[in-house]
């Protein structure tokens, strides 16, 4: 009866062990989305120099906002490191989009 036991546990312990790791590894993913993203693409999340001065919000987000049909910024989250981009969620969609720092070029 032991080894029949024995045998039970390990035959379930197999698929359940599985499904866990499933779970978890699905989970972390969902969890580090943000930062396996920059990781992924550093092209969007960060720009190599900045050598002239950003546009200033309250123009950028109208001329954000003339490129965009049937939507609008909702937000802009701008960070304290200068080689990150601007990333701007919108109105209608569950979206975030970055924007490298854009400059007054003629």
């Amino acid at each position: 009866m032991r080894k029949f036991f024995l045998a039970l546990h390990k035959w379930l312990s197999i698929p359940v062990g599985v499904i866990l790791v499933i779970v978890c590894l699905s989970g972390s993913i969902l969890v580090f989305q943000d930062e396996l993203q920059e990781w992924a693409h550093p092209e969007r999340y960060f720009v190599k120099t900045t050598t002239e001065q950003p546009i200033p919000l309250e123009q950028l987000i109208p001329i954000v906002n003339s490129q965009l049909t049937d939507n609008q910024v909702k937000d802009v989250r701008i960070e304290s490191d200068s080689k990150r981009t601007y990333a701007m969620g919108l109105a209608n969609i569950n979206v975030v989009f970055c924007l490298k720092h854009a400059t007054n070029v003629q």
